[in-house]
């Protein structure tokens, strides 16, 4: 999984700030965008938010680049609360948005197959 770490911006446990500030915003953008779809197909379990967030709060510059980069708000996966899929609708617009569903193989109490119900 990509890191702090391993982008080399982390030191005695803390973000190098100065590093990370001095980014070019096309990098940091194109880092986010790829950490947010390796997360996406890594992650098994579901998450009331996104599990590429803490990396939008390094520091206000990370900040304001993800806010954005309408692209990263763009997708919606099982398992965001409410407020959050809301945030990444008005995040993302004007873009389309993907959204992602699970589907259960189960039928319901009534006998019916949950998507024939």
């Amino acid at each position: 999984m990509l890191t702090f770490r391993a982008l080399g911006l982390w030191r005695s446990g803390t973000t190098n700030r100065s590093q990370a500030a001095q980014l070019p915003i096309e990098l940091l953008q194109t880092i986010f965008l790829l950490t947010a779809e390796l997360l996406a197909s890594e992650t098994t379990t579901t998450s009331s938010r996104p599990e590429w967030i803490p990396m939008t709060q390094v520091c206000r510059q990370w900040r304001a680049a993800a806010l954005g980069l309408r692209e990263l708000w763009s997708s919606i996966t099982p398992g965001l609360s409410i407020s959050w899929a809301q945030a990444m609708l008005e995040r993302s617009a004007p873009l389309p948005v993907h959204v992602s569903i699970r589907i259960s193989t189960a039928t319901g109490s009534d006998g019916l197959h949950p998507l024939a119900a």
